[in-house]
């Protein structure tokens, strides 16, 4: 009878250290969300590739992002592209040939940056997100469509470490399911002061 009145408390302490952790992981993954869907800046460093049936191509880039004036991305030591309202201001940095592209030309580039990311996450009715543990470390997911006909950028996952809220991976997956394009953040700095400069398109 004694073992039998036992068991009920041990159960009872089990069960709440399980709903405690799960309370803990949801809690910690709406932080994360809520941290960078508030992202009023950044720079960073990122290294995007490019995969398809014939070969890999790899750029690194620098990224700057201003929720008010707009995105900048520097790729390797060729090209600037300055995203301000619904254009892509073009600088050629080998030739010096400056030229302006309507915004919707380009994909990648422009949904490799987070505030890009977290704007499809106000207008998609298709947002998932999970929990994952990769190498002892909990990520949250945010899985969502991407607008458009491409079946090749059909769906991107970004990947925010739980530790400090901060995106780590964007993997833009085509329609089945298999990765096409990475994102890897590096030397994330959220909430800085930009200068306006890096913005100029003059």
């Amino acid at each position: 009878m004694k073992k039998k009145l036992l068991i009920f408390p041990v159960i009872f302490f089990v069960f709440s250290l399980i709903l405690f952790s799960c309370a803990y992981k949801a809690d910690k993954s709406k932080k994360s969300i809520e941290f960078v869907k508030n992202l009023k800046s950044y720079s960073c460093d990122c290294v995007i590739t490019l995969e398809n049936d014939r070969q890999m191509l790899e750029y690194n880039c620098k990224q700057y992002y201003h929720r008010k004036i707009g995105g900048r991305i520097d790729i390797d030591e060729n090209r600037i592209l300055i995203y301000k309202s619904d254009k892509i201001y073009v600088t050629d940095l080998k030739s010096g040939i400056k030229y302006t592209l309507d915004k919707d030309f380009d994909t990648i580039y422009k949904i490799s940056m987070v505030g890009e990311y977290v704007g499809l996450m106000y207008t998609n009715e298709e947002v998932k997100t999970s929990l994952k543990n990769i190498d002892g470390m909990e990520y949250t997911i945010i899985e969502l469509l991407i607008p458009g006909m491409n079946r090749n950028l059909y769906k991107g996952k970004m990947y925010i470490n739980n530790r400090d809220s901060l995106p780590e991976k964007l993997e833009i997956l085509d329609a089945n399911n298999k990765e096409k394009v990475r994102i890897t953040y590096k030397q994330f700095n959220p909430n800085i002061e930009l200068d306006d400069k890096l913005f100029n398109v003059e």
